[in-house]
């Protein structure tokens, strides 16, 4: 049975992947409370835990105005949270699948 980890899922997304997702496989629905995506030793920690064969990381920092003022915190969640599933999916020949909306990620800014 292919086991499938859900980040995000108390999120709009989240919540109709979960959804969807329930008739695919076993699937753990993680959110804010249980998976830390600014902690990523705590990310590698569950990846190990949990074992999926599919992580599906609908999850994001999507307060635009407080991304501003906090990119810190802004980068950990939509970068380097995404980069550390994406590298243990790799490691344990896994699928990522993310998210990103184009409200936050549009590729329309000139320069950094």
């Amino acid at each position: 049975m292919t086991r499938i980890l859900l980040t995000g899922g108390n999120g709009q997304l989240g919540f109709e992947l979960q959804r969807a997702l329930a008739v695919t496989g076993e699937t753990v629905c993680l959110d804010r409370s249980s998976l830390d995506l600014c902690d990523i030793a705590a990310i590698r920690q569950t990846l190990d835990r949990v074992q999926p064969d599919i992580i599906v990381n609908p999850a994001a920092y999507t307060a635009v105005d407080k991304a501003e003022s906090d990119p810190a915190t802004a980068k950990q969640v939509n970068a380097d949270a995404p980069a550390t599933m994406a590298a243990w999916a790799a490691e344990h020949q896994a699928l990522l699948i993310h998210y990103s909306i184009d409200y936050v990620f549009d590729g329309e800014k000139d320069g950094s």
